[in-house]
């Protein structure tokens, strides 16, 4: 059984993809390296905070990130220009659609990720 990637791993796979996705809006080119970062860290928190044993499914894997950075993608792909606030915003959203979707009461698991 083969075990999914660790964080290292996880940042220089992401990272690849970030900076090919970047390269649509030349001017965020630079952002890559911390946009995998956050993205990394936040996939790594939420697969620690909720978990099979909370809900049978808060099944966490390398997907929710490929979707993140796909959805990135076919939102700034279109755009010539784009403030690094629009790549905040369109990160957020991405992030919104593929994680708090999943959450069963908005609230307690709120409560959960923040401690």
């Amino acid at each position: 059984m083969v075990d999914y990637p660790g964080e290292v791993s996880l940042k220089q796979i992401y990272g690849t993809y970030n900076r090919a996705v970047l390269k649509v809006v030349p001017s965020l080119r630079a952002y890559a390296e911390p946009l995998t970062d956050a993205m990394v860290a936040f996939y790594l928190a939420s697969q620690k905070c909720f978990t099979t044993d909370v809900q049978a499914h808060y099944v966490y894997s390398p997907r929710e990130l490929t979707r993140w950075v796909r959805g990135i993608y076919e939102a700034i792909q279109p755009l010539e220009v784009l403030p690094i606030e629009g790549l905040v915003r369109v990160w957020a959203h991405e992030a919104l659609l593929l994680f708090q979707d999943r959450l069963v009461n908005e609230r307690k698991d709120i409560g959960r990720m923040k401690t």
